[in-house]
């Protein structure tokens, strides 16, 4: 990396998002301020793909247990809470019209973003992977403030060609859950226990939608 490389590098960002994280234990909240800080000062040079995944495991040791989701169910581990920090980056990183080399949804909502807008995290498994598809270098800014995360992503804002970008989401289908009876001969014959309501479920389709002068010109589906 060159100086005049970093040059590049206007002091307007091309972006910015943020998310609350208020309702948040100590634990949680300090495991996103540790992943935050960890994504801060990135520079990705033109070509060179960000991970998640690898940039949030460095904190490995220092996170706190904290809820995540594991097999559809709510339980305590190790860093719980950073998908928000990767969610905020992912809808900060398409404002900047940068888009996704490996993104996944959770297989629950969660409250901090719209169903189908937001971008997990399983060490080993699942990444939040971007690339740097323009001729310049960005540089990534993660703060947390006020129990805010908030990214903003720096480059070249002429680029986006006076055009703007954000994302929104779409319920295309409600998905019942299903009944499934399980023998147990513990019960008398005849009866029934009830071992988890379970919830409905849904089809989400994701669009980035291209802005010019205010007004939408593009909507483009992004995952489903």
């Amino acid at each position: 990396m060159k100086k005049e490389d970093l040059s590049a590098i206007k002091p307007t960002p091309m972006s910015t998002f943020q998310t609350n994280y208020a309702s948040s234990s100590f634990e949680r909240a300090t495991n996103i301020e540790i992943a935050t800080s960890l994504v801060n000062g990135t520079v990705l040079m033109p070509g060179e793909v960000f991970s998640y995944s690898e940039t949030s495991q460095k904190g490995r040791g220092r996170y706190k247990d904290a809820p995540v989701y594991i097999n559809n169910k709510v339980e305590m581990a190790e860093a719980g809470g950073i998908c928000q920090v990767s969610t905020t980056l992912y809808r900060a990183v398409m404002k900047a019209n940068i888009r996704s080399v490996e993104r996944f949804n959770h297989s629950l909502p969660v409250g901090y973003a719209q169903k189908g807008l937001d971008a997990t995290v399983a060490w080993g498994s699942l990444d939040y992977k971007f690339k740097n598809t323009y001729d310049f270098p960005i540089y990534i800014e993660g703060i947390t403030q006020d129990r805010n995360v908030i990214f903003n992503i720096y480059g070249n804002p002429d680029a986006l060609g006076g055009k703007t970008y954000d994302m929104q989401s779409e319920i295309v289908e409600e998905i019942q859950s299903p009944i499934n009876y399980v023998d147990d001969s513990q019960l008398y014959e005849g009866t029934t226990e009830v071992i988890s309501q379970g919830s409905a479920g849904c089809k989400v389709k994701a669009y980035q939608i291209t802005y010019e002068n205010g007004v939408e010109i593009n909507r483009e589906v992004v995952s489903t």
